[in-house]
């Protein structure tokens, strides 16, 4: 359970996207490093739960269990507050090895909960993410700048046919939030506390 007495306010941006790919999300500072694993690739659109990774300076974070290293720390025993403490701080965080999406994760401030506010939550941000499979962030970079010309397009489609990450089409300059907000509440269910504040439940897996 996470009952929020302080909010941070964080900027994901996605390395090298071009036109820039980011969100604003605001996430209770008791998170762990597993939760906003899921806050991320939720407001990029990454559902395949790929394997990941938290690096700031030497030290790297993730998932435990078969096959990781042996010296990176559990994602879910650490808390945002250890390793933000001040505006400015940030830290990288790495999303899929076929990919390989580098998020850049900055701290903004802090602020206190509204009452009936739902958090984690995405307030702001730029561009449809990257889907999973396109070939990296060069390649989808160069598939956004085919997008808008017809007859690049048309030979980009010539050329790769109809691939999976099409399948439900590609839209690079829309972003729905609602579709973000909606996803993060059924991961982050919600009810209300006797001060009329929300607190969140974890459903996935720590």
């Amino acid at each position: 359970m996470i009952d929020p007495e302080n909010i941070f306010q964080l900027k994901l941006t996605l390395t090298d996207s071009f036109p820039e790919i980011w969100r604003r999300v605001l996430v209770p500072d008791e998170c762990t490093l597993g939760d906003l694993h899921y806050v991320i690739s939720y407001a990029f659109g990454w559902f395949e739960d790929s394997e990941h990774e938290f690096s700031q300076g030497e030290v790297t974070y993730g998932p435990k269990g078969k096959g990781s290293a042996a010296d990176r720390e559990d994602e879910h025993k650490v808390f945002l507050t250890r390793l933000f403490r001040r505006p400015g701080h940030s830290m990288r965080y790495a999303y899929s090895l076929l990919d390989e999406w580098h998020v850049h994760v900055e701290l903004e401030g802090e602020q206190a909960p509204v009452p009936r506010g739902h958090y984690p939550c995405c307030i702001a941000g730029n561009n449809d993410g990257p889907p999973d499979g396109v070939g990296g962030i060069s390649r989808h970079n160069e598939v956004v700048k085919a997008f808008g010309n017809p007859e690049s397009w048309k030979a980009l489609l010539a050329e790769v046919g109809w691939p999976g990450w099409m399948q439900h089409g590609f839209e690079p300059t829309c972003l729905d939030i609602g579709d973000i907000n909606g996803a993060l509440g059924l991961i982050f269910p919600a009810h209300d506390d006797a001060d009329g504040f929300l607190q969140i439940n974890r459903r996935h897996a720590n």
